[in-house]
């Protein structure tokens, strides 16, 4: 056997829209790659005139069968406008049906050599099981349930819905956290936080033997990132480090790197770390932290806002602060000024022990009067004495006879003085 080998200066053509983003226009589909027919039916299809890409002059374009064999009888190629018309084997010719045909469109940028290629299939029988959506494209999230409940309304047999217990299906790759549902089709499951995206093929099978083959590709969200808001605040002179560690979901797995950066900017593990120059302006730098999965090498790059202070607010102390977020930030530098807090307070305390010094002599001041005139209320109700009222004590003035009296000048005695006698009186005392 001979073979050539052609070398040219030119790359190669290339796919440019893959088969799976032209096979619906083509017709009804039985799979990714597949369009089906009925036997002895006409069909017309016809590829986009941009499948391949040449950055040279021009590209030729062939058919033929899979195998490189030349094209059956009963289709036809048009190389000017990619077009595959015919019309399919009668049914007395088909070998076991349905029966798959495939084919082979070519593109070379040397005549009569092949560079480029897709390769297609139409399928033939009395039945056509088929779907709307061939590719199933699923965005999910670590840690999150989705659900998928669109399958069993794509599938059609003979042009009208399946009843979901009519088919059978078996699922190949499929991820273990993702489940089908036999008797609905729904698709249900929570990925891990180590899963992986992937491609599945789901297959169904009819009464008829009919096959359909629907490609399930899940993408995971990148879910690095727990937080996002990465701002925090530097000081000229002074060295800081940032911890990126509590804004991720797992750090183990995670490398950093700084897609855009100051010359004292660098990453230090899982930190954000380096000193700011002592003639750092203020202004806000914008870096672009980008993380990057060692497991799957997913990627996610998040904005964080570094304010770089006045340099005017900051001191001289040796001692290197910690970069923190901003409203957090934390430094183990003295502050020169006085807390306005404990101003305010120094100066509102003694304020408030006068104000309640005041209060307290007022409320004293008026007590005492209160009782004052309390007092004089009372003694005005007490009456002067009554005669002749029970309950009285009688006073009595008893006659006590009187000593004599000496006068120490003429030494004379004085006479006796009579006493008047005792008098009986009653005072009463008003209650």
């Amino acid at each position: 056997m001979t073979a050539t080998l052609v070398v040219t200066r030119n790359p190669a053509p290339k796919v440019q829209i893959p088969l799976s983003d032209q096979i619906q226009q083509l017709g009804e589909t039985s799979s990714p790659t597949s369009v089906v027919a009925y036997p002895a039916s006409e069909f017309s299809f016809a590829f986009d005139r941009d499948t391949f890409s040449y950055t040279g002059a021009g590209i030729n374009y062939y058919a033929t069968s899979a195998n490189s064999s030349p094209l059956p009888s009963w289709i036809k190629f048009d190389a000017s406008t990619l077009t595959f018309t015919g019309t399919t084997p009668p049914f007395e010719s088909l070998v076991q049906p349905p029966q798959k045909f495939d084919f082979s469109l070519v593109g070379s940028d040397i005549v009569g050599f092949s560079a480029v290629s897709l390769v297609f299939s139409i399928i033939v029988g009395a039945h056509r099981l088929t779907t709307d959506t061939p590719v199933i494209k699923i965005n999910a999230t670590r840690g999150e349930q989705m659900t998928y409940e669109a399958l069993a309304g794509s599938i059609r047999l003979d042009g009208n819905p399946i009843v979901p217990t009519d088919v059978n299906f078996t699922a190949a790759d499929l991820p273990t956290w993702l489940t089908v549902d036999e008797a609905t089709l729904v698709m249900k499951g929570t990925p891990l936080n180590d899963s992986q995206p992937s491609n599945s093929t789901i297959t169904f099978r009819d009464a008829y033997a009919d096959t359909l083959d629907i490609l399930v590709s899940v993408s995971l969200e990148a879910r690095i990132f727990r937080e996002t808001d990465l701002d925090f605040e530097v000081k000229p002179g002074e060295s800081f480090s940032f911890d990126v560690e509590p804004y991720l979901w797992s750090p183990s797995d995670i490398e950093l790197e700084l897609a855009n950066s100051q010359d004292w900017i660098d990453v230090k593990g899982l930190k954000i770390a380096g000193t700011a120059p002592k003639s750092a302006a203020s202004e806000n730098i914008k870096l672009l932290v980008k993380a990057t999965s060692k497991l799957s090498g997913e990627f996610e790059t998040v904005a964080a806002d570094v304010e770089v202070l006045s340099g005017a607010a900051t001191t001289t102390a040796d001692v290197v602060p910690s970069a923190s977020p901003t409203g957090s930030i934390m430094s183990s530098t003295p502050q020169e000024q006085l807390n306005p807090g404990l101003i305010a307070l120094a100066i509102l305390l003694p304020l408030g022990v006068l104000f309640a010094f005041v209060i307290l002599i007022i409320c004293c001041r008026r007590r005492k009067k209160r009782e004052s005139m309390e007092h004089e209320k009372k003694k005005e109700k007490i009456s002067m004495p009554v005669a002749g009222r029970q309950k009285t004590q009688p006073i009595q003035f008893r006659r006590r006879q009187n000593a004599a009296i000496e006068n120490t000048f003429d030494h004379h005695r004085l006479p006796d003085i009579a006493v008047a006698p005792p008098g009986v009186f009653a005072l009463e005392i008003a209650e």
